[in-house]
């Protein structure tokens, strides 16, 4: 019985190894080497860790919206929308940029240079960004529609936030995946149980989840921070690389508004023509599809953008890429379909299930993961690709808000993501005008 076992489980993973070999084949137009199987390794290893990630998530966000109730997961959303919002500048798309520009040459002290040098940008925006933020909280609580305390709690989602992304990012662009896949779910079970404490505890409050992500964020990037600390050298800044970075960010920047605007404009809009629970509601179903197909794409980002980086010949990835769509399609509708019933069922009878937003959501996340994972591409062209992105990105938002702003008041949740889906039909649209290559 056990030897039979074993033989399963060694066919299984032959089965698995080869279905990704053909994926490569397909990608890449390459056969498979010594380095592609490092690759699968590391696939393997993002996709445990994602798997471990997305379960521990899951259950945070069942359990608060659950424990809260609509109006106070609203509440506790909304924040978190707030901070992503305020975390964009802070960052500026260095993240993205030190993935791409230390993955391209392995070379310590050129590594050095630009971990270095992101991670001081990172920290003078963070500060410079707070300090405005503050000076002008009366304009964003107007803006957002929230009090004094909500957006002090938004500014510190976002300054430890944007500590955690650079530091991930590091890992990244130093091809420390294995490190990155452990740190990750590690990460996402701090937040779990950071809120199961304070539901113990019975100190329960919308605070409570923003509290145990900042708590979780600061360690896990801590950590972070101490296993690199050999790349950080004062002497290693270099204004070139600054510019270089922020050049390149600011495309990138743009790009990573469009994911923060359709995931997050739809709530802050929602809030101001609706209810507070329909932000919690609005928040269940994005859950279940959008954040899913997220990970979905993340897992193929996080292992195969630093190498398509290194890669001379994009217009094959992209051909290969376009040959992959299909199924994306075929299979993410159904399945998300079905993640978003269970999901419903599981946050509670306070939290209604409506089949037609189930189909809504489910095609609007697979338009995302096939946006998504064409920006990714055309990013690693460095700052001609990024720019292109950019053009995507800025044509989502801006079709995003205007239908959110016609189409909430009127259609309600419907209208928000009747929204999102037309706003990357347009994105998708124009990086097709626009690509570099004929596929």
């Amino acid at each position: 019985m056990i030897s039979e076992y074993v033989k399963f489980k060694k066919e299984s993973f032959f089965i698995s190894k080869n279905k990704l070999a053909t994926v490569y084949r397909k990608l890449f137009a390459q056969k498979t080497s010594a380095e592609v199987k490092n690759i699968f390794k590391n696939i393997s290893y993002v996709t445990a860790g994602t798997v471990i990630e997305a379960i521990s998530w899951f259950l945070f966000n069942v359990l608060s919206g659950r424990y809260l109730g609509p109006d106070e997961y609203g509440k506790f959303i909304l924040i978190h929308s707030v901070g992503m919002f305020l975390y964009l500048p802070m960052i500026l798309g260095v993240g993205t940029g030190i993935i791409k520009y230390t993955s391209e040459k392995i070379d310590f002290n050129r590594q050095s240079s630009i971990i270095t040098t992101s991670h001081i940008t990172v920290l003078i925006l963070s500060v410079l960004c707070s300090c405005i933020y503050l000076k002008f909280s009366t304009a964003l609580m107007k803006i957002f529609l929230i009090s004094q305390n909500l957006l002090n709690l938004g500014i510190i989602f976002a300054i430890i936030y944007s500590f955690y992304i650079i530091t991930t990012s590091t890992l990244q662009g130093i091809f420390q995946i294995r490190k990155y896949a452990i740190l990750k779910p590690v990460c996402s079970l701090i937040i779990l149980i950071s809120f199961l404490i304070f539901v113990l505890s019975e100190t329960l409050s919308f605070e409570s989840p923003i509290i145990s992500m900042c708590v979780a964020y600061l360690i896990t990037g801590s950590i972070i921070l101490l296993s690199i600390q050999k790349y950080l050298r004062s002497q290693f800044f270099d204004f070139q690389w600054a510019k270089t970075l922020v050049k390149y960010g600011i495309f990138s920047f743009l790009s990573a508004v469009s994911y923060i605007v359709c995931t997050n404009i739809d709530k802050i809009l929602i809030n101001r023509y609706l209810m507070i629970e329909d932000v919690g509601l609005f928040n269940a179903y994005c859950i279940s599809s959008l954040k899913i197909m997220s990970m979905f794409s993340g897992i193929l980002v996080t292992v195969l953008f630093p190498l398509i980086s290194g890669h001379e010949e994009k217009r094959s990835i992209l051909k290969r890429y376009k040959s992959l769509v299909p199924y994306i399609i075929l299979l993410g509708i159904p399945i998300m379909a079905i993640t978003q019933i269970i999901t419903l069922k599981l946050y509670g009878d306070n939290f209604e299930l409506n089949l037609r937003l189930v189909l809504l959501f489910s095609m609007t996340a697979v338009l995302f993961s096939w946006y998504d994972i064409y920006g990714w591409i055309f990013n690693s062209m460095g700052i001609k690709g990024a720019k292109l992105t950019m053009y995507g990105t800025i044509t989502i938002a801006v079709v995003d808000i205007i239908l959110d702003i016609y189409l909430i008041p009127r259609f309600g949740l419907d209208g928000s993501i009747i929204a999102t889906a037309i706003s990357y039909c347009a994105g998708l649209t124009v990086i097709h005008i626009k690509r570099p290559y004929r596929t």
